[in-house]
């Protein structure tokens, strides 16, 4: 029965997202970086998906998929959706994978509140927590921080693409001084 209401809950949540203008930033073999409107930053890994409600009035954003918040303090709450749960923010930085039979969550910083089957377990700093579908059991463990391996490889991909806009950029910017040397040439003749 408890299954049943998440179920309606879940689908209830996806009717509100549909009938509002709602954002969906996808990844394939990629990674992606938003800003929410909040000013909360969230960083997703590969294949993976987000999706929240433009204008943010309530803080909620559903996940399927693994993704790193950086959430900002706020009077409102902060809820992450997932098919297995909910993860409610009490001001952190923290790690989410989701898949249809698993949910993990580590905590970086502050803490946080997940809420599965009728369960509720506040997960703090340093620590890990797992909950399998079917297993009817949250396990809380200390945290090994794997998501910074992939965070690692994004700051790796930022910083090749940052390095690629320069030299595009220097390119860019002594083509168009040719092009603007030419002109004058012309427009001398012109005189």
């Amino acid at each position: 029965m408890n299954y049943l209401i998440r179920a309606l809950a879940f689908l209830g949540f996806f009717l509100l997202l549909f009938s509002c203008s709602e954002q969906s930033v996808s990844t394939d073999d990629s990674f992606d970086g938003v800003e929410l409107p909040d000013g909360s930053i969230v960083w997703i890994n590969h294949n993976s998906t987000i999706v929240y409600n433009e204008k943010f009035e309530i803080r909620r954003v559903h996940l399927d998929g693994e993704a790193y918040f950086k959430v900002v303090s706020s009077n409102k709450p902060f809820i992450v959706t997932t098919k297995l749960g909910e993860i409610k923010v009490l001001g952190t930085k923290f790690n989410i994978n989701s898949t249809d039979d698993k949910l993990e969550v580590e905590v970086e910083s502050g803490k946080v509140e997940l809420e599965v089957d009728d369960q509720r377990k506040e997960v703090n700093r340093g620590q890990h927590v797992t909950y399998t579908k079917g297993s009817n059991n949250i396990e809380i463990r200390e945290a090994t921080y794997k998501f910074k391996i992939w965070l690692k490889e994004l700051e790796v991909e930022l910083k090749k693409l940052g390095k690629v806009i320069s030299r595009e950029t220097k390119k860019l910017g002594r083509e168009l001084e040719k092009e603007g040397n030419k002109l004058n040439k012309k427009l001398k003749k012109l005189d």
